[in-house]
């Protein structure tokens, strides 16, 4: 199968749990979010997010074009216009303004850390927990 099938198929079942997942009632403000688990999370909004595990991220920037990514561990990395697909197993960090971004975790283990102001859904098993910092 060639990159471009394996991320359509990526986006088309990110796509569907996320429809499924806005039905739940998001958590919304300014502040802290960290969650650890296995499952789904959209977040919409800005700020900076750091991710730990292995599964699948995109980002979808609706700004200005403004998003910092960097990744670290072992992975793929796929660039189309304003889309940003990762998938894998390792570290992410990403900051900017008005962000969609997708996350499906494959990993009892991973982690999520996001500061900034918007909305989340959670999908999954897992805890997390909100503050103000």
């Amino acid at each position: 199968m060639n990159k471009t099938l394996i991320i359509l198929i990526i986006v088309a079942m990110l796509a569907t749990i996320g429809v499924i997942a806005i039905f739940a009632n998001p958590i919304q403000g300014k502040g802290a979010l960290y969650a650890k688990g296995e499952g789904t999370a959209l977040i919409k909004g800005s700020g900076k997010l750091v991710v730990r595990g292995e599964g699948v991220v995109i980002i979808e920037d609706y700004g200005e074009k403004d998003v910092s990514i960097r990744v670290w561990g072992d992975g793929s990395k796929e660039v189309r216009g304003n889309t940003i697909v990762c998938w894998g197993k390792g570290k992410m960090v990403v900051k900017g303004k008005d962000l969609l971004i997708h996350i499906r975790t494959t990993s009892p283990d991973s982690e999520a850390l996001a500061y900034g102001k918007g909305w989340v859904v959670l999908s999954g098993e897992g805890a997390f927990k909100t503050w103000k910092p």
